[in-house]
């Protein structure tokens, strides 16, 4: 059995979560960046933001040397990651929940709709 044993949090700005998603989508991955944020936990997105449990593999990608990925030149996906906030833990270290809502309060940003 796989052991998915890293918590990772992702933070992008909203102007740049099209471009992370499909990114993401050309590494071989999925994810929708589906939290909306902002600072006061209302009005329009200013971030969007997701939480996931992990291979190592993943994490490295994130943080680690940039990957080559079709379509991004390795320029575009090093400034895509310049403006993302990573966040990673073992799973033993807190729960899901708790970890997203640290860095949230971290990072000033309020889930919108008060959804936690």
């Amino acid at each position: 059995m796989t052991a998915y044993d890293r918590s990772v949090v992702i933070i992008v700005p909203a102007a740049i979560r099209e471009q992370v998603i499909a990114l993401a989508a050309a590494l071989g991955f999925s994810t929708r960046l589906g939290a909306p944020l902002s600072p006061t936990g209302t009005g329009t997105p200013t971030h969007y933001g997701t939480h996931t449990r992990a291979l190592q593999v993943f994490v490295d990608l994130l943080t680690g040397e940039v990957p080559a990925a079709e379509g991004f030149d390795p320029a575009d996906v090093a400034a895509l990651r310049a403006q993302m906030i990573v966040s990673v833990r073992p799973v033993s270290e807190m729960t899901d929940s708790a970890h997203f809502q640290n860095e949230l309060a971290a990072n000033g940003l309020m889930r919108i709709g008060g959804q936690s």
